[in-house]
């Protein structure tokens, strides 16, 4: 096991009250920091201390305040908004002003006559030190009478583990009541909403919706494809719940509406039928499969189109149709889908095509799946729509014309890490021209999505916007607002920071902590002696323990294996923000408290992201009266091997210390062939052993995997593309202090919107 003693950590860090990494110069730490300076003497009963400082936190509001404004930017007056059940008006300056509002993420609801409704997923869980929350100026666009707002989610099934979390269930056997499922067979209806209440706002506000039904629908489980390693079902009662949420539309071009052949088929189109659901893409032959739905929507036609490049080729029977059989319209035929598309626009259809194609867990669209969504562009289509890899893959501007990659996951039951942050798109079209078009990001929560809000709704847009073409997506108002590469202002931040190079040789440097997190770095420059430089990217995304999420729990600390009183969320101890992570323990208990992340992190390398063999493992650790406290990683040939090949921690020795960098640094070996079962994960926990007398606690925070990349020029002259995802500065040379220049770019847009 490799080993990092606490005070070699220290000397790595320069150690000093304000390492790379600390809070920023100006404005250093919040208010609240000041009320966290609780006593650490041996002896305190630090979860009465944690347990007063919630109930202060609760019992302090936070106030919201923004401005409404027309496409043209001017005020725009009588507008309505209404967060956690209080309302205002704007006045005639645009302006208003929420009071007393309670520390709880909320969705912000702003209509006006004869203008379209918006939904903002909005961070008020935010540190006591922060009075009051400032949206700045908030778009309400004209609801004109060509126009139509269109919503499209990714990948949905409401089977498996949602039926039957423990897959006690048996193929081909229909699923019964299990009283911890969120979908209870008897009653799947009342299930399914509670899966997906929490979206319904945004649904409610658009014209049209569609998803992509990846699953069959049926009662009846009983003839599954033999050859298929994974067969979806749901239970036609829960279909009634997409209706409630406001869809109209689902896609069926995929791989697994044939899970159940034939007669899975015939029942799926039969239910979707029964409750008003719409759908193209899959029928009793080739033709049913091509044919199109066609609707006018804001005086427009439009004609969706749905197919899969998955055809299952390699099974007997395959999955897509033919001209005697049933599935899904094949992809692969491509005469066929020219013709759909070319005989629609002929028509004087307006063609939207929704392509399954990809590469499973893929950040960046496969190279076959762009050529295709490239090539519907080309025979007509004004939009095209991605989905099959289940994790989002940006967006691309082509020929004018808007492609939406893969948008991953909308309600599935996934286990995979990065799975677990996708996101939606609202389009507004006017004709065959979109207008404006947003990434509304959310969290599946143990598989129930919930809107993202706060930083990490930028990180999320900023990472949508790496892995986009011809296109930028800017993080705003919790959103990612995509536009042309011609169609935003820049504006850079530019900031000084004293760092100091250890003995080591070697300093991370945060640079979360100097801009905010719309901005993405641009260049550095590093005075003194040649510097080497890399930059990284956090691969792991849920170490800071914030409330990132709109639900009805506070502060979960999603994803980690918490225990109430000996391993959770923190108020009281945050190096940043409003809440850390605190393991405590007292001198009377045999064994250390354990934090363990629940999910391994996969690491991408190849073609798909650069590669990521160096790697670290970094955070911030506060002890008082702490026993010995460790920050563990353990390294995994792939995602599903038993044992690690490799373990390596950072100690932090028992006693009182303030705030401290701690890092972790290892290598992976090279990539594995098998890119779905899992290249090389790793695992992260957090133990805290017993004191030698009375109780103690250890608090963690802002931990991040860093995925070392490039290296990169220090001298100023070599910019980055921004928008991207990456935060971090790997700092290697001769020891010693100097000042880092630092330029951070942010965008807004360039021109006021046509109004529609």
């Amino acid at each position: 096991m490799g080993r990092a003693w606490f005070f070699a950590v220290l000397l790595i860090f320069g150690c000093a009250s304000a390492p790379a990494g600390s809070p920023p110069p100006s404005g250093a730490a919040p208010a609240a920091l000041t009320d966290r300076a609780l006593p650490g003497a041996t002896g305190t009963d630090f979860l009465a201390l944690e347990k007063a400082f919630r109930a202060r936190y609760e019992a302090a509001p936070v106030a919201l305040s923004g401005r409404f404004v027309e496409e043209s930017g001017s005020p725009l007056s009588g507008a309505s908004v209404a967060v956690s059940g209080q309302k205002a008006v704007s006045g005639s300056d645009g302006t208003f002003r929420l009071d007393a509002l309670p520390r709880r993420n909320a969705l912000l609801v702003a209509t006006c006559e004869g203008r379209r409704a918006t939904v903002l997923a909005v961070q008020l869980a935010l540190p006591l030190g922060q009075t009051i929350v400032e949206l700045g100026d908030v778009e309400l666009v004209r609801a004109g009478k060509n126009s139509v707002r269109l919503l499209f989610g990714g990948d949905a099934m409401f089977g498996r583990r949602y039926l039957d979390p423990a897959g006690e269930a048996r193929r081909g056997e229909p699923y019964f009541d299990r009283p911890e499922a969120l979908i209870l067979a008897s009653d799947p209806e009342a299930g399914a909403r509670r899966v997906v209440q929490h979206l319904k706002p945004y649904f409610d506000s658009a014209d049209f919706a569609s998803a992509n039904l990846e699953t069959t629908v049926t009662f009846d489980p009983a003839t599954p494809h033999r050859q298929k390693t994974y067969v979806y079902h749901t239970l036609p009662g829960s279909l009634a719940a997409l209706k409630w949420l406001g869809l109209d539309y689902v896609s069926l071009g995929n791989n697994h509406v044939y899970d159940y052949l034939e007669k899975g088929l015939a029942d799926t189109r039969t239910h979707l039928g029964t409750v008003g659901l719409t759908y193209s893409g899959a029928g009793a032959n080739a033709k049913a499969a091509w044919a199109p739905y066609r609707v006018t929507l804001g005086g427009a036609p439009y004609s969706f189109v749905s197919a899969t490049a998955i055809d299952g080729a390699r099974y007997t029977p395959t999955l897509t149709a033919a001209d005697t059989k049933g599935g899904a319209a094949n992809l692969n035929d491509w005469p066929a889908a020219r013709a759909v598309i070319a005989a629609e626009k002929a028509a004087g259809h307006i063609p939207i095509v929704q392509w399954h194609a990809g590469r499973e867990y893929a950040f960046r669209p496969q190279k076959s799946a762009e050529a295709l969504m490239r090539a519907a562009v080309e025979e007509g289509a004004a939009l095209v729509v991605g989905h099959h890899p289940h994790v989002a893959e940006g967006f691309e501007i082509y020929r004018d014309a808007l492609i939406a990659h893969s948008l991953g996951n909308l309600f599935f039951d996934q286990d995979r890490h990065e799975t677990f942050a996708s996101h939606f798109v609202e389009i507004d079209m006017q004709g065959a021209t979109w207008r404006r078009a947003y990434s509304i990001p959310f969290l599946l929560e143990n598989y129930v999505p919930k809107p993202l809000a706060g930083p990490f709704a930028a990180r999320f847009a900023r990472r949508l916007a790496e892995v986009s073409s011809h296109a930028l997506v800017l993080p705003r108002l919790g959103r990612g607002e995509v536009l042309p590469e011609d169609g935003a202002i820049a504006e850079d931040i530019n900031i000084i920071v004293e760092v100091t190079i250890p003995i080591s040789g070697e300093l991370v440097a945060d640079l979360r902590a100097y801009a905010p997190p719309d901005a993405s770095l641009l260049k550095a420059t590093l005075e003194g002696e040649p510097v080497k430089a890399r930059i990284g990217r956090d691969l792991f995304l849920y170490g800071d323990f914030e409330d990132i999420d709109v639900d009805e729990a506070a502060f979960e600390a999603f994803g980690w294996e918490t225990r109430p009183g000996e391993r959770e969320a923190c108020l009281s101890r945050a190096f940043r923000g409003a809440a850390g992570f605190c393991l405590y323990r007292s001198a009377a208990e045999a064994k250390a408290a354990v934090g363990a992340f629940a999910w391994r992190v996969r690491l991408w390398g190849g073609d798909d992201l650069p590669d990521r063999r160096d790697l670290t493992l970094f955070g911030y650790a506060h002890g008082e009266a702490a026993g010995e406290a460790q920050l563990v990683v353990q390294l995994y040939g792939d995602g599903g091997a038993k044992e690690p090949l490799g373990t390596w921690s950072a100690i932090l020795p028992p006693g009182d210390y303030p705030w401290t960098p701690v890092a972790v640094s290892f290598s992976s070996p090279a990539d594995a062939t098998d890119f779905i079962a899992g290249p090389e994960a790793v695992s992260v926990a957090l133990r805290h052993a017993p004191p030698a007398k009375e109780s103690g606690v250890v608090a963690f925070d802002e931990l991040a995997l860093i995925g070392w990349e490039e290296s990169i020029s220090l001298d100023g002259r070599s910019p980055l593309a921004a928008p991207h995802g990456r935060d971090f500065l790997k700092l290697t040379g001769a020891p010693g202090t100097r000042f880092l220049s630092l330029v951070f770019r942010r965008f807004s847009p360039r021109i006021a919107k046509t109004p529609n």
